[in-house]
């Protein structure tokens, strides 16, 4: 109905270009000037089903923001309704007609509706006070929900989800139907796939593995662990070694959801963008190949993935359809980092439609133990919010504290509320190899720089006479050695692959642009470099297999962790695990929960050796003895601070710039930023599609991009930093002297 008002007629018959942006000066937002019948259609269906919760107000804020932000400065800023609404002559007859189509829509779902008939005082108001009228409702909606109790704003909230979340859904659907098979149509958006077709698929996949690793082992079928949580009714929380197969069990776990009607969807949500690059083309070998269910790819840089950027324009306009779908879940199986779904708790961007998706969906949370205190304080409560909206929960890791499981136990077993029925709660541990080793330990008090280098006449360093023994060792079978090398930062993995590079390392870390860090992570997995130097983005589910690594020491969950990459399959003959003192940086890295770091170099000195699952799951919660997670402040703070954000947004209204109030959802020790190195700002300024531009971009701290920001000319105002870069080593910061080394303060 907001749509019949003359100014967006005037828009919708606009001849040429020039008549349109004309109209478009003159126009009224329509979904505002909708807002008196929102309230009329509300008070018709309260006088058939009795009291609507919020009186029609929560259905007004659903229409008014379902396109605009519900925010100072968008759709609460007066000025922007000064033209006013033009109401054509013949309104009455236009509205009734609107009428009588919204009637008999709810008719073809079985609900009556009667909209009163207009009076002529009713058409004399909106042609009269057409200026006031629809915007007094939107600011009076406002202020009443402000006006609310706390218990009031958390009920509004979850309705308004509701509401808003189908509204936008339907919205996009309509908009998508000359295209019946387009990504925002129903049909097929939902996981119907059978636990035994996994299976075939599963036994098919293994063996063609194993033959491609010269494994001869026969494939017995499903692991106990995996077909434990194959069969869990409802939430589970699992714990399992690296290579005990947890993307499989917990593939099991979403189609159990899903064939006894408790889940429709599958996210799977991990740590880096990486991992969920990874994990999603596992799915999409079995979802997407097998059966035809799209696998949707959600981070800050999935749109770049698969070349997404090429094509003519019609072509960039699909693909850029198909990741706003993605971007919003609606494919069946959705990969992406938890960042996706922990920005709905700030009520940023289209929050209420990304939680709707979540509501009815079987949600894999994965590596959990990588969380700081800050990010894992958000999981927590995201669990909390979307546990009483009917989703489930797997959450899963190779290491987990006694703390941190009572802690994800407990928010998953919240006792059900008076219209809730209790979800069941399963505790999965992988027990096969409890007792079992798969690796060496052993310690070097020598730091990890010195032991691999030395320097020549020049001061120069260069590989030294302990690195070239190792490097000239072969394995069980007679082959070189493969050596994963671990370091907490950026510019020592820089420094030590250059140092090493007559070896022909592969240098992996985070600052790299977009288009080398996927040549580099296709290297990794395709060609296994038998010298891979990187930081901590090596520890969660990329699937390496090394005979030794040598490691500056983390806490003793994340160097668990990076033993993964060591041995994976378990061949008899035990690999190396070296331990190194940690080095300048390491603070900012692992300081949180304080001495944990500490603790964990305490605990590798102390017990070298054959180290069984047991024993590291043991020194895991010796390292964090009595560091309760509840007690970090980081984790208190953040809780406390969307708690009382949604509050006062009466959990109905939006939040367009959460940085500004630093809400974010992971804790940065620095703030970063992202930039251009300097090496590409020309191939940048000729790029047409500004998007592109993330090609390009990698992040430094916020002090360094003042200090070095381009200075030449910049018609674009581009976000440009002096650094050097090349493919091999990736962004190198150059010093200051108050810096002398920057590079260790990036991680």
């Amino acid at each position: 109905m907001g749509k019949l008002t003359t100014n967006f007629q005037r828009m919708m018959k606009a001849a040429d270009e020039k008549a349109y942006r004309d109209a478009q000066q003159r126009n009224y937002r329509h979904e505002i000037a909708g807002l008196p019948f929102v309230l009329i259609a509300s008070r018709a269906l309260a006088q058939t089903f009795g009291q609507i919760p919020g009186g029609g107000l929560l259905e007004a804020m659903a229409v008014a923001g379902h396109h605009k932000f519900l925010a100072p400065d968008y759709l609460f800023d007066e000025s922007r309704f000064l033209n006013g609404i033009e109401w054509e002559h013949d309104v009455r007859g236009a509205i009734e007609s609107a009428s009588g189509l919204a009637e008999a829509m709810f008719q073809d779902q079985h609900w009556h509706l009667r909209l009163p008939k207009l009076s002529s005082n009713d058409v004399q108001m909106l042609k009269n006070d057409g200026i006031n009228y629809p915007f007094k409702i939107l600011t009076t909606t406002r202020n009443v929900l402000a006006k609310a109790s706390s218990s009031q704003k958390s009920q509004f909230r979850d309705l308004f989800i509701l509401l808003k979340g189908l509204l936008m859904t339907a919205d996009w659907m309509a908009s998508g139907l000359e295209d019946a098979e387009g990504p925002f149509q129903s049909s097929g958006h939902f996981l119907h796939v059978a636990s035994g077709e996994l299976s075939k698929q599963l036994r098919a996949k293994v063996e063609r593995d194993r033959q491609e690793r010269n494994d001869s082992t026969p494939y017995e079928g499903f692991r106990p662990f995996q077909e434990e949580c194959g069969l869990a009714e409802g939430h589970v929380l699992a714990i399992a070694p690296t290579g005990s197969g947890k993307t499989e069990a917990a593939c099991l776990w979403a189609l159990r959801q899903a064939e006894q009607g408790r889940a429709r969807k599958l996210f799977f949500l991990l740590p880096t963008m990486v991992t969920a690059n990874s994990v999603q083309k596992r799915l999409v070998e079995f979802f997407e190949t097998k059966q035809g269910h799209r696998v949707g790819l959600v981070h800050s840089t999935a749109e770049l993935i698969n070349n997404r950027m090429e094509g003519n324009d019609a072509e960039r306009a699909d693909v850029r359809a198909d990741y706003l779908s993605e971007s919003h879940f609606f494919p069946p199986v959705v990969v992406g980092t938890v960042d996706q779904l922990l920005v709905t708790l700030f009520h940023a961007g289209r929050w209420a439609m990304k939680t709707l998706a979540a509501a009815d969906a079987a949600i894999v949370i994965d590596e959990i133990h990588a969380y700081d205190p800050h990010t894992a304080g958000l999981l927590v409560f995201l669990i909390e919010q979307l546990r009483d909206l009917g989703a489930r929960f797997l959450v899963m890791s190779a290491t987990m504290p006694k703390d941190l499981q009572t802690t994800i136990r407990k928010a998953l077993e919240r006792e059900p509320g008076a219209c809730k029925s209790a979800v069941s709660f399963t505790l999965v541990e992988d027990n096969k190899f409890t007792d079992s080793a798969r690796n060496v330990w052993s310690v070097s008090e020598t730091p990890l720089t010195e032991w691999l280098t030395t320097t020549d006449r020049q001061g120069k360093p260069i590989p030294s006479d302990a690195f070239r023994e190792l490097w000239s060792d072969t394995n069980e079978r007679g082959e070189p050695i493969k050596i994963l090398v671990v370091v907490n930062t950026v510019k020592r993995c820089q420094d030590l692959a250059k140092a090493l590079r007559e070896f022909r390392p592969v240098c992996y870390h985070s600052k790299f642009i977009f288009r080398d860090r996927c040549e580099k992570e296709r290297r990794i997995l395709d060609c296994k470099p038998y010298l891979l130097i990187a930081t901590q983005v090596v520890e969660v589910s990329l699937e390496l297999d090394y005979d030794v690594m040598l490691t500056e020491c983390a806490t003793f969950d994340a160097l668990v962790q990076r033993a993964g990459r060591v041995n994976r399959f378990r061949r008899p003959v035990l690999g190396r695990i070296v331990v190194h003192p940690p080095e300048a940086g390491s603070e900012k890295v692992y300081g949180e929960p304080p001495g944990v770091l500490e603790a964990s170099w305490d605990l590798c000195r102390e017990h070298p050796g054959a180290l069984t699952e047991r024993d590291l799951l043991g020194f895991v919660e010796g390292a964090y003895d009595g560091r309760v997670l509840s007690d970090v402040a980081a984790y208190r703070d953040i809780q406390a601070r969307v708690k009382d954000q949604q509050t006062r947004l009466a959990g109905v209204l939006d939040n367009p710039r959460p940085d500004e109030e630093d809400l974010k959802t992971r804790l940065e020790s620095y703030p970063q930023v992202s930039v251009i190195p300097e090496p590409f700002f020309e191939t940048v300024a000729r790029q047409s599609d500004p998007r592109r531009r993330r090609l390009y971009e990698l992040k430094v701290p916020v002090w360094y991009a003042r200090t070095h920001k381009h200075k030449g000319d910049n018609p674009d105002d581009l976000p440009v930093c002096l650094m050097n870069y090349d493919a091999q080593y990736g962004g190198q910061l150059l010093a200051a002297p108050d810096h002398p080394e920057p590079g260790h303060e990036i991680i």
